[in-house]
């Protein structure tokens, strides 16, 4: 797509692609991004020119995925996986340890202990696990010492409110997450105090720009749909700056 400006004069030079992610993010369509866009624009910072996903200049759809029930098999190692993060094993960015319910307690404990000390691991999913309190207690522990991890998911679990409650505070610790998973808990309301003292605590938060969570209260919705917003648009800021090479340490 080329537009033209007077006759006899050079096209203007297609829209970038940052410059589309920036301008949804401007009008208030942040919340509109697929998993893809946000990944490439936030956490590899890619070029997005010729991938998937995306506000392309070239509309094209995204590749369709295919995802099992939540009873489909995972083949991934837990005791491997385990010593690998226990190991610190800088290639192990992304470990995904959904529908394994024959995960001890005691086994994901241990992989909050070792999240401690972790610098490596970006990505962890441990949807439909059977987690409990315990485990998001340990979860909340692990990221008061972890800068590294991006993306946590627990969905689908049997985490309360209260263990919700430890999660969302941790993360005011370190500043650092940028993905919060927690929905479909079991039971799954949370209460109107508890929501509205989630909202209060993600008023600390700078980083988080996405939570999935369930949210019965309209008015809490809100609050946290703008702070999410808030924070993504100080991501673009930043990376705008970084960019320009105007960012300070």
């Amino acid at each position: 797509m080329q537009v033209w400006r007077q006759s006899g004069m050079k096209p203007w030079p297609p829209p970038q692609e940052e410059e589309l992610v920036d301008l949804a993010a401007i009008l208030g369509f942040h919340g509109m991004l697929n998993q893809v866009q946000y990944h490439q624009a936030f956490v590899e910072n890619a070029d997005m020119k010729d991938t998937a996903g995306g506000f392309s200049v070239h509309a094209r759809p995204e590749e369709l995925k295919t995802f099992g029930d939540e009873d489909s098999v995972n083949s991934t190692n837990v005791e491997e996986s385990l010593q690998r993060v226990k190991d610190n094993d800088p290639k192990l960015k992304e470990l995904n340890l959904n529908n394994i319910k024959t995960i001890s307690i005691d086994t994901l404990k241990e992989f909050a202990e070792a999240l401690k000390t972790n610098t490596s691991l970006e990505i962890l999913s441990l949807c439909n696990t059977r987690a409990s309190d315990k485990v998001a207690k340990a979860f909340a522990e692990a990221l008061r010492s972890n800068k590294t991890l991006k993306s946590l998911s627990l969905e689908s679990n049997y985490i309360s409110g209260t263990g919700i409650l430890n999660l969302i505070e941790a993360t005011n610790e370190n500043q650092t997450l940028i993905e919060l998973h927690v929905a479909n808990q079991r039971p799954q309301l949370l209460g109107v105090q508890r929501e509205a003292k989630i909202a209060e605590l993600l008023k600390e938060n700078k980083t988080i720009v996405k939570l999935g969570i369930f949210l019965e209260s309209r008015n809490v919705q809100v609050k946290v749909h703008e702070i999410l917003e808030r924070n993504y648009d100080e991501v673009r800021k930043d990376r705008m700056a970084v960019s320009n090479g105007t960012k300070e340490d």
